[in-house]
């Protein structure tokens, strides 16, 4: 077996053991640190985030983006899913000058029946929410998994304990070579094993999703949330503030 901070894989079973008591850090910040180098090269610029000037939207996707970048994909899309809930009601706001506190199907429903966007703009909004938002949001595996399969080997382990090493080694050993009776099932039934595939799909969705989030959030910007608008906001706001003076 090798050892690396609190972990030791063996390379034969490909199984591994993680060692109580032992400060799992280093682990995690160098698995983080790998994972950062790979992604960098394909997330979008960080500087690109810098076009959102309010504060509260770029803190969000900021957020969104280190999750995508250090890996934590199902955090990054639920991040993806704020920062657009959060992007149209700012168009609504700054339509009606109040904040709208109703969920993201509702926001939805009052910009398309005040046509404060395009259609096509309200439908990505839309596909989104529905597509993926959802999904995420509510820890949907079925809908997640929906098509996928699970494939997998049986792997018989006799009663008596004293061989039950032996017939898992050996199980495992002929799995890999592709022996023995296999099973294939809808993912969604899998069980615990439906988890690791789940985490596979996030890894193969999140940065593509996040690189048009970036683009499709840039054109909202500059078509609904220009200078103008917010100047006229920012006034408002300061009068508010003189006469509440005293």
């Amino acid at each position: 077996m090798t050892g690396r901070y609190d972990l030791f894989t063996c390379e034969c079973c490909n199984s591994s053991l993680v060692i109580n008591n032992q400060n799992l850090s280093p682990r995690l910040f160098g698995s983080w640190w790998e994972r950062a180098e790979l992604n960098i090269c394909l997330l979008r610029p960080i500087e690109e985030l810098r076009t959102f000037g309010q504060m509260k939207l770029m803190d969000l996707l900021e957020e969104s983006y280190y999750c995508a970048l250090f890996g934590l994909n199902n955090s990054a899309i639920v991040g993806i899913g704020i920062f657009l809930e959060a992007l149209l009601k700012e168009v609504i706001y700054l339509n009606e000058g109040v904040e709208f506190r109703g969920a993201f199907g509702p926001a939805i429903a009052r910009a398309r029946e005040k046509k404060y966007l395009k259609i096509e703009d309200l439908n990505r909004f839309e596909e989104f929410k529905n597509d993926i938002r959802n999904k995420y949001q509510h820890a949907d595996y079925p809908a997640i998994l929906s098509g996928a399969r699970f494939t997998g080997w049986v792997i018989k382990l006799p009663d008596d304990p004293k061989g039950m090493v032996e017939s898992l080694t050996k199980g495992i050993k002929d799995a890999q070579e592709g022996k023995g009776p296999m099973f294939n099932i809808p993912a969604p039934l899998a069980g615990d094993l439906a988890a690791p595939m789940k985490k596979g799909i996030d890894e193969r969705v999140t940065i593509d999703l996040f690189n048009k989030t970036i683009d499709f959030s840039i054109g909202i910007y500059v078509r609904y949330l220009g200078t103008e608008r917010h100047e006229l906001v920012r006034n408002k706001l300061n009068k508010l503030i003189e006469d509440s003076q005293y």
